[in-house]
């Protein structure tokens, strides 16, 4: 029994070459997809760490200088990856306007737009920025309480440097009054002597007379 020709195709060169080299595009593909997706998460990740490096920098910025446009804008991305062979990043961006308080209080405007950006941040980082803040607070109450006790200490050493000088003052006083006691019991004791004196010289006198 024969077989006829056409129950075993016959593959030429150039469809051999065709199929490897279909074989080794699909493989790239994969290759590809595979890169993709380890990729995506730090990309993801890079992403987030800029947009929240950008936030910070413009809610310092505002923190110092007060923005003259009567609104504030705020975007952020977020990127998701699926498990499947294509992978997909969909970027989502929100914005949200303040009103400007009056403009005759610039203190005022800067206390609000500092609040504001709190809240976001608080928002956004949640348990960090949480603990951060509470950190801070502490930190400001603890130079607050020191502060306080260096005034205490430096109105403690016053008060002192101010007793000894009353005292001293006393003291120069209770002198003066000592001298001029001693002063006058002089002038007394040199009144008596000139008393005696001329009791003396009237008591001659007299004795002369009698002779």
């Amino acid at each position: 029994m024969r077989l006829s020709p056409s129950a075993y195709p016959v593959h030429t060169p150039q469809q051999q070459q065709q199929q490897q080299q279909q074989q080794q595009q699909q493989h790239q593909q994969q290759q590809q997809q595979q890169q993709q997706q380890q990729e995506a998460p730090a990309r993801v990740k890079s992403k987030e760490a800029a947009a929240a490096a950008k936030t910070a920098a413009a809610a310092a910025a505002a923190a110092v200088i007060p923005p003259t446009n009567t609104t504030t804008t705020t975007t952020t991305t977020s990127s998701s990856s699926s498990s499947s062979s294509n992978s997909s990043s969909s970027s989502s961006s929100s914005s949200s306007s303040s009103s400007k308080p009056s403009r005759s209080c610039r203190c005022s405007w800067q206390c609000f737009n500092k609040k504001l950006l709190l809240r976001r941040y608080l928002h956004r980082h949640k348990g960090r920025t949480t603990h951060n803040v509470s950190l801070h607070r502490l930190q400001q109450q603890q130079q607050q309480q020191q502060q306080q006790q260096q005034q205490q200490q430096q109105q403690q050493k016053q008060q002192a440097e101010q007793q000894q000088q009353q005292e001293k003052q006393q003291q120069q006083q209770e002198e003066q009054q000592q001298q001029e006691e001693q002063q006058e019991q002089q002038q007394e004791e040199q009144q008596e002597q000139q008393e005696k004196e001329q009791q003396q010289q009237q008591q001659q006198e007299q004795q002369q007379q009698q002779q």
